[in-house]
């Protein structure tokens, strides 16, 4: 089997905003599209370059806040894509992308 790479995916609001807790999140990575609930997901994806859009529905449209981000996946990599919408509606979220995690420091003595 290939060597598949990740995108972990974290959507949020400011708990200011409890409206966007009664709309689903649509996250496309390519092609494929996914609602899935505000929080953290994971994708499996062939190692390369994605592009990773993410929006909402809200009244009569269906991509409100909508942003992109171009994601360049290696094999046994994560990349971690945060979104978070802004309180006007029709305005993009801000989406941004980070490589892996940094481990933890050990302490010195």
């Amino acid at each position: 089997m290939a060597a598949r790479g990740h995108i972990e995916v974290t959507t949020s609001h400011s708990w200011l905003e409890f409206l966007y807790a009664m709309v689903t999140p649509t996250i496309e990575i390519g092609d494929q599209v996914h609602r899935k609930p505000w929080g953290t997901c994971t994708f499996d994806v062939v190692p390369g370059k994605h592009l990773v859009a993410v929006s909402y529905p809200w009244l009569f449209f269906d991509r409100c806040g909508r942003n992109t981000i171009v994601v360049e996946v290696a094999a046994d990599e994560t990349k971690y894509v945060t979104y978070r919408p802004w309180m006007i509606r029709f305005i993009p979220g801000r989406i941004r992308v980070r490589g892996a995690l940094p481990e933890a420091r050990v302490a010195r003595r």
